[in-house]
């Protein structure tokens, strides 16, 4: 749980979005200087969790992901705002565990959703900044368990 002095940081305005399913587990926070409080903030990728009216959800439903399924405890997070012409979308990305297929795969419609997310802002005429834990590693040894890696690829 998150203390009041580490939620409510006097000169910043706080947003978070944290797993609803798991106390503790995942999450994210973004801190803005008062004096930079963004004009808009939502919660989820499609901007829905909050019954955003900025962001609507794309016609096909199949490229947005807001929570995961209910059998999963839910390891995505994501908050966008906007301070000025600046998106900044901050995320925390599901983790694929690669023994199963299902993951993987609601891993990368997650990717999709973030890409999407992102162009769309774009193509509003924000700029886009995407911060936060992508839970992807360039190389092997980028990776916290290299050795989980290498043994799942044989």
């Amino acid at each position: 749980m998150l203390s009041e002095d580490l939620a409510l940081v006097d000169g910043y305005s706080s947003y978070f979005s944290f797993s609803r399913r798991r106390s503790g587990y995942s999450g994210v926070a973004t801190y803005v200087k008062t004096s930079s409080t963004p004009f808009h903030a939502t919660e989820g990728l499609c901007g829905t969790l909050m019954n955003d009216q900025y962001f609507t959800q794309p016609q096909n439903g199949d490229k947005c992901v807001n929570e995961a399924p209910a059998h999963e405890p839910s390891d995505q997070d994501s908050l966008s705002s906007q301070p000025g012409i600046l998106a900044l979308i901050n995320v925390y990305c599901p983790r694929a565990d690669p023994a199963r297929a299902d993951r993987v795969q609601f891993k990368l419609a997650f990717y999709r959703a973030l890409r999407l997310r992102a162009a769309l802002l774009a193509q509003a005429g924000a700029r886009v900044l995407i911060v936060g834990d992508l839970n992807t590693s360039h190389t092997v040894l980028d990776h916290c368990d290299p050795d989980e890696v290498r043994s799942s690829e044989s």
